[in-house]
This record gives C-alpha cells, sequence and structure tokens, in this order.
C-alpha cells in the first residue's frame, strides 16, 4: 500500500509546495535547498490530508519522485547533537535495520547538504501519530504494548535509553489487513548510549513525564547519586499504558478502554516508585507475554471502547476541571526546577 493511498490520495494531486509570503528563516532554508532536493528525487510538499506531520524548523516533507511516496525530512548538525546522528546510524545499519524486534523509525537515505559538512538530513518514511487513532479490538491494544516493549527492549540491548517515551513520539502505519499495524518511535533528540552489558547511570536526566519518582524526590542539584536512564524507560512506558490504555490521560485529553484492566498489573509492576525494584524491560516483557498467554481468543476478539471518563478520578470532576489543574501543576513543577538549578 503505498503512501498516497493510505492517505487517500492519488499521484494526480502531487504538487510542488509554493513559498508563503513572509517566510521565517527555516522557509528560506528549505526552499533554498529545494534544487538540491529535486536533483536527488526529493520534491518539498505540503503534508498529505489526513497526516498529522509535526512540521517544525528542522522537519519537512517531501515527496520522492521516482515513486510518489511521501518522506519525512529532519535536519540534523551533528556538532549540536551528535548523539542523535550516531544513534539513528546504528538505529538503521547492517543487521539492527532489518531486525524485526526494531520497532524505530528507519532511515531510507542520509544526505549532506551543500556547503553544510556538519548537517545531515534523514530520508524517513512518513508515518501516522499514535495519538490520532483508537484500538478497534482488544487484540490490537495487546499488540500495540508488544511492539512498545519490544522496541524499547531492542534500544536497551543496543545500550540506548530513549527518555521521551511518549504519545507524540510513537507513530504508526497501517497494514493490509485490519489491525495489523506497525507501531514505531520517534525522536532520538534526548537519548543517551552507554556501553552494553553495562548498568548505565547519568546525572543530568530529563523527560516529559513529569511523574517519574526519581525526579520527584529530589532536583538535579541535590541528587546524591546518579539514575539509571534504562529504569526511567521502563516507568515512563508503564505509565503511558497506565494512563493512555487504561485509565485515560487528562493531560492529553485521552480517555482509556475499557477491557484492557488485565493490563494494570504490568503498569503498576513497571512504574514501582523504587528504581531498584522496578523491573528491567526484558522482565517487564516476559511477564506481560505471561499476560497474553493467558487471554483468550474471545477477550482478543472483543471490541475496544474508549471510556467516556477518566477512570482514576471521580467522575463528578469534569476531565476539563482535572487537565487545567494537571497543567497548572506541572507549570509550577517546572518553575521549582528552574530556580533550584539556577
Amino acid at each position: 500500500m503505498s503512501f498516497f493511498n493510505h492517505f487517500g490520495m492519488g499521484r494526480q494531486q502531487v504538487q510542488s509546495v509554493a513559498p508563503p509570503q513572509a517566510p521565517s528563516p527555516s522557509d528560506r532554508y528549505w526552499y533554498g535547498l529545494a534544487p538540491y532536493l529535486e536533483s536527488l528525487g526529493y520534491r518539498l510538499q505540503s503534508p498529505p490530508q489526513g497526516a498529522a506531520v509535526p512540521i517544525t524548523p528542522h522537519v519537512r516533507v517531501a515527496v520522492e519522485l521516482g515513486t510518489g511516496r511521501y518522506v519525512a525530512l529532519k535536519r540534523l548538525d551533528t556538532t549540536e547533537n551528535p548523539a542523535e546522528y550516531e544513534i539513528m546510524s546504528q538505529i538503521c545499519s547492517g543487521t539492527n535495520g532489518q531486525d524485526p524486534k526494531n520497532h524505530c523509525v528507519r532511515c531510507q537515505a542520509v544526505l549532506t547538504p551543500p556547503n553544510e559538512p556538519q548537517a545531515r538530513i534523514l530520508v524517513m518514511p512518513l508515518l501516522r501519530k499514535f495519538g490520532d487513532m483508537s484500538f478497534e479490538k482488544i487484540k490490537d491494544a495487546v499488540e500495540f504494548v508488544r511492539q512498545m516493549l519490544e522496541g524499547i527492549e531492542f534500544l536497551h540491548q543496543q545500550g540506548i535509553a530513549h527518555l521521551d517515551i511518549s504519545v507524540n513520539n510513537i507513530m504508526f502505519t497501517g497494514g493490509e489487513e485490519p489491525g495489523s499495524n506497525a507501531y514505531f518511535f520517534i525522536d532520538f533528540g534526548k537519548s543517551m548510549q552507554f556501553m552494553e552489558d553495562t548498568t548505565p547511570t547519568a546525572w543530568d536526566l530529563q523527560s516529559t513525564d513529569l511523574t517519574v519518582p526519581e525526579f520527584l524526590s529530589s532536583g538535579f542539584a541535590t541528587r546524591a547519586s546518579p539514575l539509571n536512564p534504562f529504569a526511567v524507560d521502563v516507568y515512563v512506558l508503564g505509565n503511558l499504558i497506565k494512563r493512555d490504555l487504561i485509565e485515560g490521560n487528562p493531560d492529553m485529553s485521552r480517555a482509556g478502554y475499557r477491557g484492557l484492566e488485565f493490563l494494570t498489573s504490568l503498569a503498576q509492576y513497571m512504574t514501582n516508585r523504587d528504581p531498584m525494584a522496578r523491573p528491567t524491560i526484558t522482565q517487564a516483557r516476559q511477564y506481560f507475554e505471561q499476560i497474553r498467554g493467558g487471554l483468550d481468543k474471545k477477550t482478543l476478539r472483543h471490541p475496544c471502547q474508549r471510556r467516556t471518563t477518566y477512570s482514576n478520578i471521580p467522575q463528578r470532576i469534569s476531565a476539563e476541571v482535572y487537565h487545567a489543574v494537571w497543567s497548572a501543576y506541572k507549570r509550577m513543577l517546572y518553575i521549582t526546577r528552574s530556580r533550584s538549578r539556577g
């Protein structure tokens, strides 16, 4: 299935993007790069209808002229963030790029813009945001959890901690059959790489999930010992399962699903407040496999329906009020941390 058909578009609808009337510096950069990109077979395009593409100063959409497929272009400065480029290179190279356990977005090509020896443009398939989809059946949610656990296990086996696991950094592409989606982690800008077969430690860790107990117990300036980035990944993925699949996530205005309560023990296991007592990602995946093995076919075929309320707060409190309170709490926590680090 081509990306055109996937998004309901035909080849005849592909047109070049006209420069905006008041271009930003990043717009001028990309349109100045257009002749170079076209010489290599890529033409800048507006995102296709139905595709939620995070257009940023560093990301644009193009069409591959030889195939008519949409691709995402991401510019990296290897001097500003060499780790992201090195991690992407490792993920995509050799046998790693073909490993079925690798659930990370792949690079189709790496371009070096003219007169920018330090820059690289990663050419990647154009995927869809996980946050824009809903599961149809219980088995679809189970398959999502399986791929996510397997994907983080693959990264940890490579000595890589993602450190930015969130709904916004998970993409998917639909398969030919219903429920056969493939899910991918994206955005390795905060990721860290460590020697394989060692216990990773780091002092300055951050996460979009502000509930990580290690971050709440002490600020960076007052930590007595470094943190384990792999344990942070395990917690954040477990919390994503709890909040975005089971209970609902008011912070993202996403209700959870009925019928996924069997995943609660997994989420609790992964979100143990003590990082030393938290499972490794391999232990979490093995525990999940035990849960999955106990599900019968009838349960797996059952429709996956979203809740009308968030299951972890009283129904009398509206989702809007809870979301407002949570957002205010996050802002206050951010200000407090900034002052403590200053």
